[in-house]
């Protein structure tokens, strides 16, 4: 069942969720139910960083892991690609005297591009010191549901501390907390320890999340002791990330075809996201928009034709920058 093939179909389903969600109206995502896809492409990803570090380090003892090794290929594959782009946009802004993005500065110092999900960017940099951490726990923890009993009830603890203090409940200091996720990474790491048992426990455990979902979308309520309690995106839904999860590689699990340009998407899916940031931080949607509008006065074709646009040539940039990256620093 642990297909590299059905890891990277759902990395490229939950990065063509990214743009989908920073391409079509809030009011058609909610009318939707976008909760139980489209939403979670995040979710998704931060599950699969725990359930990656454990497809490679599985095999070997904790105590033997090449440490080095580890921080300076997560170094090469995450950090480096930010540097990059973050530097040529800086350099843009500096060179034509014009603002193209918005700027975040970590800690009144250092410069972060601004735009859809920047956030994120910051929750993969963290994910680096972060996963070992919670893999040691999970490793040597002999009891696995007790060991998701902890990071649960961690997960609470965070969002109380965070409710209480000034700098967590800022709104992207939360939303760029990975400790807020510790109990999803749980999830993916112990997905991959048991996915081949049949768990009917958390399928049972899962319906709850389900209908949170479910009772969300349909009420709008806000959820209680949470940071943002306007948003579903919370240790309450995780189980549902989860069984999203669980199935999606049950249904790939005897599918041998290799769709090749879904596997290239999921492998270029990092380099996808940091394009897909710099694209909508620089309004190049409305500015493409805003040109069709010129000669097509069809509001809805328009539209259609601004996702198409936006997709392709996000998705194109960010292959093509994946390749050349991989070439330079990884086929040597």
């Amino acid at each position: 069942m642990k297909q590299l093939n059905s890891l990277d179909y759902l990395k490229a389903y939950a990065i063509i969720a990214v743009l989908f969600l920073h391409l079509l109206p809030y009011n058609y995502l909610i009318k939707t139910f976008a909760q139980f896809h489209i939403w979670q492409a995040v979710p998704i990803f931060v599950l699969l960083m725990g359930y990656t570090f454990t497809l490679s380090f599985n095999k070997v003892s904790f105590e033997t892991i090449n440490w080095f090794l580890y921080f300076s290929k997560k170094i090469k594959r995450i950090v480096f690609p930010v540097i990059v782009i973050n530097s040529i946009l800086f350099f843009l802004d500096l060179v034509l005297k014009k603002e193209l993005i918005q700027w975040n500065f970590l800690f009144n110092i250092i410069p972060l591009y601004q735009g859809s999900g920047t956030y994120f960017i910051l929750i993969a940099i963290e994910s680096i010191f972060v996963l070992p951490i919670i893999y040691y726990l999970h490793r040597y923890m002999d009891n696995t549901k007790l060991f998701l009993l902890i990071m649960f009830l961690l997960n609470i603890l965070i969002e109380f501390i965070a409710l209480n203090n000034a700098f967590l409940n800022n709104s992207f200091n939360h939303s760029a907390n990975i400790l807020r996720f510790v109990f999803l990474i749980a999830l993916g790491m112990y997905l991959y320890s048991n996915e081949d048992k049949n768990e009917k426990l958390f399928k049972l455990l899962s319906l709850f999340s389900f209908f949170y979902l479910l009772i969300w979308g349909i009420l709008k309520f806000d959820t209680p002791f949470v940071v943002n309690s306007k948003s579903w995106q919370n240790y309450f839904s995780y189980l549902y990330t989860y069984i999203f999860v669980y199935y999606f590689f049950k249904i790939l699990e005897n599918y041998k075809e290799r769709i090749q340009i879904l596997i290239l998407i999921g492998k270029a899916s990092w380099h996808i996201f940091l394009i897909q940031v710099a694209y909508f931080g620089m309004d190049l949607k409305r500015i493409f928009f805003e040109f069709i509008s010129s000669y097509i006065s069809n509001y809805m074709l328009n539209g259609l034709i601004t996702i198409i646009f936006s997709i392709t040539i996000i998705l194109y940039i960010g292959i093509l920058w994946y390749k050349f990256e991989k070439r330079l620093l990884f086929d040597n």
